[in-house]
């Protein structure tokens, strides 16, 4: 039988190797490709021929035809990639605008309910897919690309291995867990369905693992026959998972880590704000008028061991001109104006913040519930726009000894060192701290 293949366009074949050479994800140029044909098709013509006019029409096409917010805010990031890095023109995709996403609490299951669908599972097989959604917080792709070797027993750890963000991680593997996916290995090896070192869920080729697809009806069929009314899906086994950690009182940075939620940790929004900060005033030819570099630390704690997520760094006394050819030194005893840092700081990280939420990255647990609503969200942000948010920049250093002190108390100091512990018991445990806002007596 004959096959005949239609030959790709130059202009979409330019566009996947700009994906390329970005390295985007497989499903993000898949997503790319599928949103600028469904826009070719939209007006008739190459895409490459649209106008700023075009674009506002199309959106408004989508918006008619009910199409979901994030779907639409979706088909905006993959059209501004097609005319910002492909056709070479930020002009046409400049006016597009990505539309508020409205937050919901995500529904979760009980732990009876839990129990229930895993008993429900049409094979021991899924009824391990299934707990180690809930039992290790992966999504649904990381279940599927589980090999047997990403199992330790001994540490009781999962190797999760390029989850989102292309980052590796190790989740934990309760006992409980760990026994399901002993009894699913036995049950594999003796049917013939595990191969070494392949696929800890294989379909119904051995070689190839399940695909998300048959695990989302597995799923659905698990929860029709346990009677769960809610609407279940494997994603739902990993919000049920982040609750129920959270009402046992662990704490939610390691709920984070848990998780893999590496992008939206405070982490990247301090230092990636601080470091834009320094740069762009120390670039500034009415400043200094050249490149910083600088080496930052997060610290997410006080001294009175509360909460208190700030940055320390330390930033080169000068830089480099901006083509590179001579060194510019700051002026004696003085860096950049703090005040100047403090504003462009506070503008560049409302403005990253505000972003997450709209890009629903953002997620509200305990007394922050209370913000999770757009309206909510946007008044509680609004004064902090207003107040001073506070840059310190210290004197310089004496020496390269004095840089390597500094960088050893943040980078080589445990939170609670043994000297601040009194106590022990199997009540709980006794320690000094300071409140530098409290005077002393």
């Amino acid at each position: 039988m004959a096959q005949s293949t239609q030959p790709i366009s130059p202009l979409r074949q330019r566009m996947i190797e700009d994906m390329h050479l970005r390295k985007l994800a497989p499903k993000t140029q898949t997503c790319y490709i599928r949103t600028v044909k469904k826009f070719a098709d939209y007006l008739g013509h190459s895409p490459d021929r649209a106008t700023a006019e075009d674009l506002r029409q199309f959106q408004l096409y989508l918006t008619e035809q009910g199409t979901s917010r994030i779907t639409i805010n979706a088909t905006i990031t993959a059209l501004r990639f097609f005319f910002e890095v492909t056709v070479g023109d930020k002009s046409i995709a400049s006016k597009l605008n990505t539309v508020p996403v409205p937050r919901k609490l995500p529904v979760v299951l009980s732990r009876e309910e839990v129990s229930r669908l895993l008993e429900a599972a049409q094979s021991l097989k899924y009824k391990a897919a299934f707990a180690v959604a809930y039992g290790a917080g992966l999504r649904i792709s990381e279940v599927a690309a589980l090999k047997i070797s990403d199992i330790d027993g001994e540490r009781k750890t999962l190797h999760v291995e390029q989850g989102k963000g292309r980052k590796d991680r190790y989740a934990m593997l309760s006992p409980v867990l760990l026994d399901i996916l002993r009894r699913w290995w036995r049950e594999g090896r003796d049917k013939g369905l595990l191969l070494d070192g392949g696929c800890l869920f294989p379909g119904q080729d051995p070689v190839n693992p399940l695909n998300e697809r048959q695990l989302s009806r597995a799923i659905r069929a698990a929860a029709a026959a346990a009677e769960i009314d809610k609407r279940v899906s494997m994603h739902l086994l990993r919000h049920s998972f982040a609750t129920h950690l959270l009402e046992q009182k662990v704490d939610i940075r390691l709920i984070q880590v848990l998780l893999g939620h590496s992008k939206l940790e405070s982490t990247s929004f301090f230092t990636q704000v601080a470091t834009e900060t320094v740069q762009t005033i120390a670039g500034d030819p009415q400043h200094l008028g050249a490149r910083t570099r600088l080496t930052l630390v997060l610290h997410t704690w006080g001294s009175a061991m509360t909460h208190h997520p700030h940055v320390h760094g330390i930033v080169t006394g000068g830089g480099l001109s901006t083509g590179g050819e001579r060194w510019i030194g700051c002026k004696p005893g003085f860096f950049l104006p703090v005040r100047v840092l403090s504003r462009l700081f506070r503008r560049l990280f409302l403005k990253r913040l505000n972003q997450a939420y709209q890009a629903d990255q953002l997620r509200f647990f305990g007394e922050l519930r209370a913000i999770a609503d757009a309206d909510a969200f946007s008044a509680w942000i609004k004064p902090l726009r207003k107040i001073e948010w506070v840059v310190y920049a210290k004197r310089p250093f004496a020496g390269p000894e004095a840089v390597l002190a500094y960088l050893s108390r943040y980078t080589h100091r445990v939170a609670i060192s043994n000297s601040r512990l009194l106590r022990f018991d199997e009540q709980g445990v006794t320690l000094t701290w300071s409140n530098r806002l409290i005077p002393p007596s």
